[in-house]
């Protein structure tokens, strides 16, 4: 099946990776300034030697996508541990679905990062997902924190920690045009000092490997294209190298990319092709080649870790992008020569076809006129496409005349609407084509384009209405088209789980939220003003929990997961619910309670009497009197401490169930007389059970330190069947707890989740009760 896929296609195969022997020297580290060409061992055997084997893959897909591009991209040959593959221009399409199904046979999806066109994904091997963890994903954008709609500028990352190597994969799309080096430069330093910044936590610590991948988009300079492309043509494409802009840029200025490694530039130069064929651009622009899609890697200790690259490659098997490097024939030379001479005559109008402005589209008209006068034919009309493709949406402008006379070999001028030769008369040369007048429609409206300004979509043009209608973004509170901040740019804010897209000023106008799932509310919805001035979606309130009675089976049902866990609680303590004032209230008198976020949602209250004990007996000085005796406060705990469970009224039944799976952690740890606990410790094991039981209540599986919990599976029936919506709800309440960012619950459960997992619950408990700290 077709989808009109267009690409570039580029692959950095079978990397291997494995651990180095104390005093291991790695024979390409990095001690130099710039960018390291690191030599290819073609010798790749997948064998046991090798710790990890990887094939990196970029690709620009240039706003198209077929099954048999893709298959043709992942190859038959995958004994590799893990498959990246960053794409750039990504269609409208679902590319992760064609991606599945091309590697179904061998690999799973680990992780994936996507920012509209941009987007990145991590396979692994079937049953990887038992070595992987820590996975955290990023994305930055240029120009806010939307940003463009179209062919979006950027990066999108992925950390991962598989069988303990601990990797940053970055896949980014940065500024096109050969002048714009500084422009590149500084998105290089903004994409590394941006990504995961903000979520900065223990699994922070400096990855392994970092691997940059993607469009980079810096050019080979200081040659023009038609000594270039002889050079290429000849097979002396190796000593273009030292006019690529990446490597120039790295080593003259030491802050872009400085102490990464490369595979030497064997392969030829990887951009521009004509779609659909293997000859370089013979548009009239005729771009120099030059190395636009690139694999960086850095591996940040030698001494543990050595790595091979294996190789280092352009495919030249596929067709159908713009991006793809492959031995190009004989018969091209006319082509390019002519390409060249059409560069030169355009050349020689400059200052005659100046867009938008009547006094030079008056002197073209002249011009085209005295022409046609003495060549006796029709004027010819050529528009040409805005250059700024920076900034939304896309434009093009027209009515801009060419010389008739211009030549044109015979079969040349096809129109790209009708695909009939044009020959002499009247056409449009706009989108690297030429086109009838009549056959330049609208690819929404299918009506003739007659405006000198239109919009463009990958290779399709539109009106500039339809064009904002069918993909200029509409905000999802306020309903209206989302503006362009003052650079000319798209920007939104979108929520990180829901992806609710709104206008960034909605933050700052008391638009409210929903208490429970955070989306804000639209303008054509109601949400529902509980009593103490929090508010609800209707979704959320369907399976809110608004009464004590009614909390009852959700409470029982917790027990019982509690007892399928060999942790039965002792004593049937109270379970309150409450309106947010009296559990603020309760909050403030609990003396010795555990640390609580600022929007409190639940609240284990306990009673314990503190008397002085003494810790040093007195000395007997002077006046035989009694001096310098010590005593430190002591805590005498009762049988039965825990005298309520107090949670917040008005919240969804697998919300109140999670807080309620937590606040009784809290319990058993009390009535279990377990040592006073440090924050962290206390509240991370809370989240971990709290975690748990939503684990168990979603029915994604069971994990290997949870026993079998049918008794809890059983009771589910309790709580009545799980729509779609509470599902997601769910998943949003785990993410929340995976998510959190805070030192005490945040930090707190990755660590707790971490312990409980390697060495099982039991076990894990065990040892705080002798440590008061989590096992490593």
């Amino acid at each position: 099946m077709a989808f009109g896929f267009s690409s570039l296609i580029y692959r950095g195969r079978s990397r291997s990776i494995k651990r180095k022997p104390a005093g291991f020297m790695n024979h390409y580290a990095a001690n130099h300034e710039g960018i390291k060409s690191v030599p290819v061992d073609n010798l790749c055997d997948f064998s046991s030697k090798w710790d990890l084997c990887i094939c990196i893959i970029t690709w620009n897909m240039n706003g198209q996508v077929s099954y048999e591009d893709v298959a043709e991209l992942v190859g038959g040959n995958r004994k590799l541990d893990l498959l990246v593959i960053g794409l750039q221009e990504v269609p409208r399409k679902n590319i992760l679905r064609l991606l599945q199904a091309a590697v179904a046979e061998t690999h799973i999806l680990l992780g994936r990062a996507t920012m509209q066109s941009l987007q990145l994904y991590v396979f692994g091997r079937k049953n990887s997902d038992l070595f992987s963890e820590e996975l955290h994903v990023d994305k930055h954008s240029f120009g806010g924190c939307g940003g463009l709609v179209r062919r979006k500028k950027g990066a999108v990352a992925i950390r991962i920690n598989y069988k303990g190597i601990r990797m940053v994969f970055i896949s980014c799309h940065l500024s096109a045009h050969a002048g714009k080096v500084e422009e590149r430069n500084s998105q290089c330093r903004h994409i590394s000092h941006s990504l995961f910044s903000k979520n900065w936590n223990p699994y922070a610590r400096p990855a392994h490997i970092t691997v940059w991948l993607g469009d980079l988009n810096y050019r080979v300079q200081g040659i023009e294209t038609h000594p270039a492309r002889n050079l290429i043509q000849n097979d002396l494409h190796k000593m273009l190298a030292s006019k690529d802009q990446l490597l120039q840029e790295a080593e003259r200025s030491g802050h872009v990319f400085n102490g990464y490694c490369e595979g030497t530039l064997t392969f030829k130069p990887t951009y521009k092709y004509n779609v659909g064929s293997s000859k370089y651009d013979t548009s009239y622009k005729v771009r120099v080649p030059s190395w636009t899609d690139r694999i960086l890697f850095k591996i940040e200790d030698s001494e543990k870790i050595n790595g091979t690259l294996h190789s280092y490659e352009s495919m030249d098997d596929i067709f159908s992008s713009d991006h793809k490097p492959d031995a190009r024939s004989e018969s091209e030379n006319e082509d390019v020569d002519h390409a060249i001479a059409l560069s030169l005559l355009e050349e020689s109008q400059k200052g005659k076809n100046v867009i938008g402005h009547g006094s030079q589209l008056e002197d073209d008209e002249l011009l085209a006129r005295a022409i046609q006068e003495s060549l006796n034919v029709e004027p010819s009309r050529n528009v040409e496409p805005c250059r700024n493709v920076e900034s939304p949406p896309r434009y093009g402008y027209g009515n801009i005349y060419a010389p008739a006379s211009a030549y044109f070999p015979s079969g040349f001028r096809i129109c790209a609407g009708c695909h009939s030769e044009i020959g002499y008369g009247r056409y449009l040369n706009c989108l690297n084509a030429v086109w009838h007048p009549e056959c330049f429609r609208c690819h929404a409206c299918n009506l003739p384009i007659s405006d000198y300004e239109f919009s463009t979509s990958g290779n399709y043009p539109y009106h500039k209405s339809c064009y904002k209608e069918s993909y200029h973004p509409k905000c999802d509170v306020c309903k209206h088209f989302i503006p362009t901040n003052p650079a000319g740019l798209i920007e939104y804010r979108a929520h990180p789980f829901w992806v609710q897209k709104y206008c960034p000023f909605h933050e700052h106008d008391n638009t409210p939220r929903c208490c429970s799932c955070e989306r804000m509310e639209p303008r054509d919805t109601r949400y529902v003003a509980l009593n103490d001035g929090r508010k609800l979606c209707l979704e959320c309130l369907d399976s809110a929990i608004m009464d004590t009675d009614q909390c009852q089976p959700l409470y029982i049902d917790i027990q019982q997961f509690y007892e399928s866990l060999n942790m039965k609680v002792r004593q049937q303590v109270p379970l309150l619910l409450v309106e947010r004032q009296a559990l603020n209230e309760a909050r403030e008198g609990e003396k010795n309670g555990h640390y609580h976020v600022p929007e409190t949602r639940g609240l284990c209250l306990s009673e314990e009497q503190t008397i002085s004990t003494i810790l040093r007996r007195p000395r007997i000085g002077s006046g035989n009197r009694a001096t310098k005796m010590v005593t430190e406060p002591c805590k005498l705990t009762r049988r039965c401490e825990v005298t309520a469970i107090l949670i917040l009224y008005g919240l969804p039944r697998l919300l109140t169930g999670s807080i309620l799976a937590h606040e009784m952690m809290h319990a058993w740890l009390r009535l279990r007389g377990y040592p006073t606990l440090s924050q962290d410790v206390e509240e991370g094991i809370c989240q971990v059970l709290a975690h748990m039981w939503l684990h168990a209540k979603l029915g994604s599986g069971s994990d290997s330190h949870v026993a079998s919990t049918s008794s809890s599976t059983s009771t589910a029936a309790k709580m009545g069947t799980i729509s779609s919506f509470e599902r997601k709800l769910g998943e949003f309440f785990k993410h929340q707890i995976e998510s959190d960012i805070s030192p005490v619950y945040g930090d707190g459960f990755r660590t707790g989740q971490q312990a409980v997992q390697k060495y099982g619950l039991q076990q894990t408990l065990d040892h705080i009760w002798m440590t008061g700290r989590f096992p490593y």
